[in-house]
């Protein structure tokens, strides 16, 4: 072998550094050795931060993403955004995933007709697509139609401007399956306005809602979750909900009604009415139809007592600050504008216009479709009117089977056009495929609500040879002859912001933030003539009513090919990968169902296969079904080995096909609540896919909870001791039991300083504090250790014999569902990092220790994989890893990876480290500047992203840290202490605002 001098080695060397570094660029790299000249943000070993958007969902929150030499790996929020406020939900964190889709497109393809007959899609140039695209637009001139999703801002113009240069000026519809159609047409009715105002859950005292999933999907979720935390802080206001269903909204009210499926209109007519009276504020419009409705007169149609309503509507008039939320689409019925106006009626008797319901700062929604306007389109497609459809951002042949646009694309009239990413339905049925970038690829703007502007800017460049469809749309109106803006899609916004130093001063915060003055409003004087009947249902009588609901994790089905979000627990049900048609035990006995059947589900709409959960957090006599799921699979041609077939398979079953095209008439907007379905036990049984087996403490004390008059007397649990390290002492000479301690009178607990668990020379002894009464059970702390700790997606075989790799997950105990009654707790659980692990005496490796600074140590290439650790957890925190990358990590999916962690091996051990990686950051940066870590200068990845602000990390050995003065208030509690092994994670017990009902 000859021999390699000093400065060849150096220059191999240079050169793979450099292909390392630049696998995401799709332009020829000049340069042998880059970073010649380092560009002066780009250090190696160190983030670089880009401000940009999400657009997992429609809220479009700010958000900041993190990148390691130009990759992006993180997302956390912006602080600067009042939206976000510097934290990120479940979607928005794994959205980035999408960008690292191995199954994208990987650039334009067309169809082509195969010699039998069938047809499938081969690659071709952009030169070969721009022509295609641009053949067809002139062979339909002034016939070509954009069907996209919600767009605001510079992008939205960009598109208007080039239909109108190609002679299709308005030719578009705006499409998504949550529009609000039916809010905008009930603000017509009540207020004579069809903007959708502000919400201002933070500020409520008493909230209700009808149905609304305001924690999931509801307008701007993340910004609601934030400001319902504030609401609800040390045992502050009051939150009921109405519907059949509790999902993750639902289960975190304080009062549940569950009327009749339908009738739930007249619930909030009759609240409004009694308000009314108590109030005496009844407008003279008002008056004839509250005449009509009270608590008793709809007793008897919505199953609710005359008592329960009436009190809850003198806990309303009592209010200082009461809100009233109107139905999300589960509960939009044939009556869904009706309805809706009669909760806005309820705000508006009970003073919350002007306080909690607010014009002016209004949501950017009013431009969307009704989803009879898209039904209008496909009649208009099929009669040959649309010559040329432009898709893009949306997936109708998923999300709205109903209107046959699915059909009219099929029948060849229409040459259409997708600008889609990566596959799906309606991309499937495209002559043409011109991919667009993803999200953090792309320039661009929103402004969700008036006065907040955000923007958006690539963090990376485009991973595979995709293009901007506004820019593609402008070149194709080039191409014609138009005359369009000159320049690329980054100049346009920066020309939108003002000129280059506006808009280099915008992205240094990530947009631009006004405030709105509230526009005064009143009362329509044509809102006593709105008919308040219950929503009308087709079907057998004796069968179920069907429910339809949105998915917390995967939207409209937007983010289904994001596999970390199939396992990830559902919020409510714990089950993973897959549908499942939930039933009350009672209606599951009555129809001879038990878990894990497998039932044919029937209505005028479609039929779907889907596995039976029954579980007490649905009404009797309703069958729940969740949308998102029975897309494409993700990846046909995955392998078998090792990873299993989730790749090749259909996970789950689209319940968007259950639901009849019925419409609500005054609105436009289709009837989710519109059926009863038939539903045949198939006799075949299904594995089910879960995370939790049971909802029952069985009084271990996971879960705590303190009544709300009992808070201020609250002593914290076992400060005092009788003789022997007893609890404290009761008037007998013990502890009287309570229902979550079990025989608690005669735990042993002794007395200890957990801040004594490091060397007596660290300066730091880290610790937690989760607040339970502020935990919602959102998952947003499970996605964001995922990508900060490289966790990996194990898939359904696996995870159904325990092998999911989860370093924190979220238990989820149900002490009383009932109607009238809502006491559901969530306990985060992860590595506690006991002063007295039982884990490290075992190992035989010593592949676990104790850390100089309390931590519990893993170190993976010690471990031998003996699982003694896990064993002896009594917390159940530690995961044995039988995952290898190796097995099925294809490009450029391994460029998420965080290169501050480790990738581990299969045959180790894994937990929670407490974000070590960061810790060992911000030391290095107080070590360099001489000094200790400051108090807030980090914090771990679940804390940073937390919604509700439930999570609180640092030092315990700083008596002013905020963790540390978490763990002496009265309501903290540290879960099994009675084993003596000090943990570092202490709770906060929920409050029951039940008693105050």
């Amino acid at each position: 072998m000859p021999e390699i001098d000093r400065r060849d080695f150096l220059k191999i060397v240079g050169m793979t550094a450099g292909a390392a570094a630049t696998v995401a660029c799709n332009e020829p790299i000049q340069k042998i050795i880059p970073y010649l000249n380092q560009p002066t943000e780009v250090i190696p070993g160190l983030a670089t931060w880009y401000n940009s958007t999400c657009r997992a969902c429609p809220a479009a929150c700010s958000v900041r993403v993190k990148t390691r030499e130009g990759r992006p790996i993180k997302i956390e929020g912006n602080p600067e955004d009042p939206l976000s406020r510097g934290r990120v939900c479940v979607r928005g964190e794994l959205g980035l995933m999408q960008t690292y889709d191995h199954g994208r497109f990987k650039g334009p393809m067309k169809r082509v007709v195969d010699p039998d007959g069938s047809s499938s899609h081969v690659a071709v140039t952009w030169e070969e697509g721009a022509t295609l695209l641009v053949d067809a637009l002139r062979a339909n001139p002034g016939k070509a139609f954009f069907l996209g999703g919600h767009e605001t801002g510079t992008r939205d113009a960009l598109i208007d401007q080039a239909l109108a240069a190609i002679g299709s000026a308005g030719q578009r519809l705006r499409f998504e399956p949550y529009a609000h159609e039916a809010l905008r047409r009930a603000n017509e009715l009540v207020f004579g306005t069809r903007a959708v105002p502000q919400f201002r859950i933070g500020e409520a005292d008493v909230l209700i809602a009808f149905g609304t999933d305001f924690l999931e999907t509801w307008l701007s979720p993340l910004a609601n979750q934030i400001a319902y935390s504030e609401a609800r802080a040390e045992g502050k206001g009051f939150a009921s909900f109405v519907g059949p269903r509790l999902g993750l909204t639902g289960g975190n009210t304080d009062q549940w009604l569950a009327p009749t499926p339908g009738t739930e209109v007249l619930v909030a007519i009759a609240l409004a009415s009694e308000v009314a009276k108590i109030r005496g504020s009844a407008p003279d419009a008002l008056r004839g139809v509250f005449s009509k409705y009270s608590a008793a007169s709809v007793a008897d149609r919505t199953g609710i007592a005359a008592p329960v309503l009436s009190k809850l509507a003198e806990r309303i008039a009592a209010a200082s600050a009461p809100l009233a939320l109107p139905p999300g689409v589960e509960l939009q019925g044939t009556n869904a504008a009706r309805f809706a106006a009669a909760v806005q009626i309820l705000n508006a008797v009970s003073g919350a216009v002007g306080k909690t319901l607010v014009f002016g700062a209004d949501h950017n929604v009013g431009r969307l479709a009704r989803f009879q306007d898209l039904s209008e389109l496909a009649g208009r497609m099929r009669g040959g009117e649309i010559g040329v459809l432009l898709v893009h951002d949306t997936n109708p042949a998923l999300t709205a089977p109903q209107v046959g646009l699915a059909d009219a694309i099929a029948s060849g009239k229409v040459f259409t056009v997708s600008f889609a990413s990566a596959p799906d339905e309606t991309s499937a049925l495209a002559d043409l495929i011109l991919p667009d970038h993803t999200a953090y690829e792309a320039w661009g703007d929103a402004e969700p609500v008036r006065g907040i502007r955000q923007l958006q800017q690539p963090a990376v460049r485009p991973l595979f040879d995709t293009r901007a469809t506004v820019e593609v749309l402008l070149d194709a109106a080039r191409a014609l002859g138009a005359t369009v803006p000159e320049g690329g899609l980054r100049d346009q916004l920066s020309a939108a912001w003002g000129g280059r130093a506006s808009f280099e001063a915008a992205l240094a915060v990530g947009g631009e933030r006004q405030s709105v003055a509230a526009t005064p409003i009143g009362v329509a004087s044509g809102a006593g003539s709105i008919d308040f009947e219950p929503a009308a249902l087709i079907g057998n009588g004796a069968d179920p009513v069907l429910v339809v609901y949105p998915s917390h994790h995967l939207f409209d089905g937007r983010l289904t090919r994001v596999q970390a979000l199939h396992e990830i627990p559902d919020p409510v049900t714990k089950t993973m990968w897959g549908s499942y048609a939930e039933l009350h035990p009672e209606t599951a006995s009555a129809l001879g169902i038990e878990l894990g059947d497998v039932l044919s589900v029937t209505t005028e709409g479609g039929e779907v296969e889907i596995t039976a959960f029954p579980h007490t957090a649905i009404r009797p006599g309703v069958v729940a079904i969740q949308v998102g799921r029975g897309t494409l699979p993700r990846d046909p041609e995955a392998p078998l080995s090792g990873q299993g077939t989730w790749g090749r398979d259909v996970i789950g079953v689209n319940a968007f096909e259950l639901i009849p095209g019925r419409l609500d008439s005054e609105s436009g907007a289709l009837a989710w609540l519109s059926t009863r379905a038939s539903i045949k036990n198939t006799k075949v049984r299904a594995n089910v896919t879960r995370a939790q087996i049971t909802f029952d403490q069985e009084d271990r004390g996971f879960g705590k909870a303190v009544g709300l008059a009992a808070l201020p007397e609250l002593e914290p649990w076992g400060r005092k001791s009788h003789g022997g390290g007893h609890a404290k002492k009761a008037e007998a000479g013990h502890e009287a039991a309570m229902p979550w301690q079990g025989d608690a009178e005669h735990l042993m607990i002794r007395e200890y300083d957990v801040a004594a668990d490091a060397h007596e020379t660290s300066p730091y002894r880290w610790g937690m504090s989760i607040d339970q009464d502020a935990c919602t059970g959102c998952n947003a702390c499970m996605a964001a250790c995922i990508t900060e700790n490289n966790t990996p997606v194990v898939g359904p075989t696996n995870v159904r014999v325990g092998r999911e790799m989860h370093w924190i997950r979220i238990e989820r105990y149900v002490e009383q569902v009932g109607e009238g009654e809502v006491d559901v707790r969530h306990t985060p659980m992860l590595c506690q990092h006991c002063g007295a692990a039982p884990c490290e005496s075992v190992c035989p490796a010593l592949a676990t220790y104790h850390s100089a600074e309390g931590l519990n140590v893993m170190v993976p290439n010690r471990c031998i994989g003996t699982r003694f650790c896990s064993n002896n957890c009594p917390y159940k925190a530690r995961r044995f890893n039988l995952w290898s990358y190796d097995w099925y990590q294809p490009e450029p999916e391994n460029l998420a990876l965080n290169p501050d962690v480790m990738v581990r091996a299969k045959g180790v051990m894994e937990k929670c480290t407490f974000c070590v990686q960061r810790i060992n950051g911000a030391k290095d940066v107080a070590r360099r500047e001489g000094r200790d870590v400051h108090e807030g200068e980090f914090t771990v990845a679940c804390a940073q992203v937390c919604p509700s602000n439930a999570i609180t990390f640092g030092n315990l050995r700083e008596p002013e840290s905020a963790v540390a003065k978490l763990r002496t208030i009265p309501r903290a509690y540290r879960i099994l202490e009675h084993l003596y092994t000090r943990p570092a994670v202490s709770y906060l017990m929920s409050i029951r605002r039940v008693e105050e009902a």
